[in-house]
């Protein structure tokens, strides 16, 4: 996951990748979330949930 922004963020993606060893990182795009940021315990939240879906 990653993010760019000057002041607060709005909008967030959320995806899981997994780790395809010699081919990289590759997007689990079916557990993907647009979220609007809220707080940052809701965005954690949302990074641990997709940490878990990674890893599943």
């Amino acid at each position: 996951m990653s993010a760019a922004f000057d002041h607060e963020p709005k909008e967030i993606e959320v995806m899981p990748e997994r780790n395809e060893r010699r081919g990289g990182f590759t997007p689990i795009s079916r557990w993907r979330r647009m979220l609007t940021f809220e707080s940052p315990e809701q965005l954690g939240r949302a990074v641990q949930e997709a940490m878990q879906k990674a890893t599943a």
